[in-house]
């Protein structure tokens, strides 16, 4: 009897065992294949859409910034006296001017070609609140045939911050009330007695003691990376980037040669860090698409020390129709569009302390080749 039923445990062991497994094997081979992840760059004519309306703020020409937005702003800014006056009171006209780098977030894809944006949403920081956290306005950035135009939120300022302090204060108010009640829960299940109201309070007064000292800490941590930012910006504000083409035409299955240079054209010594991969360029076909990058190779360089005047070889004879599949005639556009590429310094005496990065898009000029048959 006791041997039969150890045999029949064992069995069962193994049965559960082989089911097991093969719900696994079965799992494995149903679920997707995972892809190399790819950085979706921001199209060549949607920066430039940025840059024109950046530069239009800063040289307050309104009208002309107002050809850059969607008709709904623009309908927005005939209740204005002026184009100036309705930027003045919805736009964070400061913050605008002093982006040195777009970031971009949520974009919507046109097709199943994942590379081809056709909306996008363009974080601008317009200030910080009593706690320390950043208050973000999320600007929408969507293609219209052949152009690109921006929309954001066509609220006066001041009353759409004062709503989303309102809104975050509002919902405090109910983590509060939500973290009551689960106390409360929580000492019934235990068979303790129920938390009184004055118990509560004096908990809460703890810990909005306890925020406010990390408030405080926080706004004293951006205060200082706001300071580390504006010495950043003034010293990698000589820096620039240059693609160079081994030629303007190229026959078909040709190799297209191009070179990738860093320059520090200002007076600082330098760190720069870079990860080397196809992504960080990007090609355009002459349909405006965006190619997909083929290649799966990378390098990551530095941080490494760059001196005044110095030129880095980011990119020496890449071969851009290898790596992108260039094999039909007709006009490209190229351009180094900045992603892998950190610049920054230490700002300080320490020597093993690591570099801080300034947040700017080194981007360079665009370069049109043809390919003949």
């Amino acid at each position: 009897m006791i041997g039969r039923s150890v045999l029949k445990k064992w069995l069962l062991i193994v049965l559960t065992s082989s089911a097991l497994l093969i719900l696994a094997l079965t799992d494995s081979a149903c679920r997707p294949k995972r892809h190399i992840h790819r950085i979706v760059p921001l199209h060549p004519d949607a920066r430039r859409t940025l840059v024109e309306f950046q530069a239009a703020l800063k040289d307050c020409a309104w009208e002309r910034a107002l050809t850059l937005c969607s008709e709904s702003v623009k309908t927005a800014a005939k209740t204005y006296d002026s184009p100036g006056m309705f930027f003045s009171d919805v736009v964070p006209v400061e913050q605008i001017i002093g982006l040195r780098k777009f970031d971009i977030s949520a974009a919507r894809y046109e097709g199943t070609r994942r590379l081809n944006v056709f909306a996008c949403k363009w974080s601008v920081p317009v200030g910080i609140d009593s706690e320390g956290w950043s208050i973000v306005q999320k600007y929408e950035l969507t293609r219209n045939g052949d152009r690109w135009e921006i929309a954001f939120p066509c609220e006066p300022l001041g009353l759409w911050m004062e709503r989303i302090l309102r809104r975050r204060g509002e919902t405090k108010r109910q983590l509060a009330e939500v973290a009551k009640a689960m106390l409360r829960q929580q000492a019934k299940e235990r068979g303790e007695p129920v938390p009184t109201d004055e118990f509560l309070a004096e908990k809460q007064a703890e810990g909005v003691a306890s925020k406010q000292k990390q408030a405080e800490e926080r706004r004293q941590r951006r205060l200082l990376q706001e300071e580390r930012r504006v010495q950043l910006m003034a010293r990698v504000d000589g820096v620039y980037v240059v693609l160079r083409a081994a030629k303007l035409s190229f026959r078909r299955r040709e190799p297209m040669l191009f070179d990738v240079e860093l320059v520090n054209g200002g007076d600082a010594s330098l760190y720069y860090r870079f990860l080397r991969t196809g992504d960080s360029l990007t090609v355009l076909d002459d349909r405006g698409r965006i190619m997909s990058y083929m290649g799966t190779e990378y390098e990551v360089v530095g941080p490494a020390r760059m001196e005044p005047g110095q030129r880095i070889a980011l990119f020496e004879n890449y071969d851009i129709a290898d790596a992108y599949a260039i094999d039909q005639p007709g006009r490209y556009r190229i351009e180094f569009n900045g992603h892998g590429l950190t610049v920054g310094d230490k700002l300080g005496a320490d020597p093993n302390v690591e570099p801080l990065y300034a947040p700017v898009d080194f981007v360079s000029s665009m370069i049109q080749v043809e390919v003949l048959r």
